[in-house]
């Protein structure tokens, strides 16, 4: 019957050994020997701590102490090997009660390396995958031209920044510009000179916009801005800034300008309705000449 009881644990996936009140070893399969690099039968009548390292024992110490106490433990431990490698097992301390009395403690090993690499490589495809959807999800929302957010990207900016302004009654400016007779540009440069002047405009708006504010490709030659905590006369003064930021670049062929339309976030207004005084705005800029800034109550009068 031995013999049988034998087989079946060395049969098991996990391994086994009897450790008495004293700490010293009863009983170990010969898996445990094994998986503990111990030569067999060589266990038994051993103290604990001459199978554990220091650091292991002392770690292992308190759990030792509980499963004395009839207190089950279940535990996870990284074990060192002499090759420099780690195996990673799941731990179990169960008591064993003889008449009332805790008479030694069952030590069940299962050998859990296999899953945690699994686990890793999967840790490290999930990490994979979110840096590729981060990545995906950041080209989705720019420009592939100018390198800069685009409309879609700039929308969902606009509709946050609209409950911000209702939730802490902030104030907000948003900025339209057109280039001026861009098509004329393009027939007359080519198309190559022409994505060149939309990647500058491009980076003169990032460059002269701060940190939080947004600048968008809307679309065609078309640009947009959001400028938080700016109202109505600071969203006019930050356009002008603009508009002469591109005027005066130091354009290679012929002198590129640009109109701005601009409106101001104010209670009972909601993002489309900012959107259009915008473009009205826009409108009335290429209406009067180009080349200028206006709001839906007029042109913006330049410091002389």
């Amino acid at each position: 019957m031995q013999n049988i009881w034998q087989l079946i644990i060395d049969s098991s996936p996990s391994m086994f050994a009897y450790w008495d009140r004293e700490q010293v070893n009863v009983f170990a399969s010969n898996a445990f020997e094994a998986w503990f690099h111990v030569e067999p039968n060589h266990l038994q009548g051993r103290h604990i701590n001459t199978l554990l390292s220091a650091d292991m024992y002392e770690r292992a110490r308190p759990h030792i102490a509980a499963a004395l106490r009839g207190e089950a433990q279940l535990f996870e431990r990284s074990i060192p090997q002499p090759d420099g490698s780690v195996r990673h097992a799941l731990v179990r301390y169960q008591p064993f009660v003889q008449d009332g009395e805790v008479t030694g403690f069952l030590v069940e090993v299962t050998d859990v390396s296999m899953l945690k690499q699994v686990e890793e490589s999967l840790r490290e495809a999930n990490a994979e995958l979110a840096e590729a959807n981060a990545k995906l999800r950041a080209l989705a929302n720019m420009d592939g031209l100018t390198g800069i957010p685009n409309r879609r990207f700039f929308t969902d900016a606009l509709n946050e920044e609209i409950e911000k302004c209702l939730r802490y009654a902030q104030p907000l400016a948003m900025i339209l510009l057109d280039i001026d007779h861009f098509k004329n540009l393009n027939d007359s440069l080519g198309h190559q000179a022409g994505d060149q002047i939309l990647k500058r405009i491009g980076e003169i708006l990032v460059t002269e916009c701060r940190s939080i504010d947004i600048a968008a490709r809307y679309g065609g030659e078309e640009f947009a801005l959001l400028l938080p905590h700016i109202n109505l006369e600071g969203g006019l003064t930050a356009a002008e800034r603009l508009r002469q930021a591109i005027e005066s670049y130091p354009w290679d062929d012929i002198p590129v300008t640009a109109s701005f339309g601009v409106a101001g976030f104010r209670p009972g207004i909601d993002t489309e309705r900012l959107i259009a005084e915008a473009d009205s705005a826009l409108y009335l800029s290429k209406e009067r000449g180009r080349n200028r800034v206006s709001h839906a109550g007029g042109e913006f009068q330049r410091a002389s």
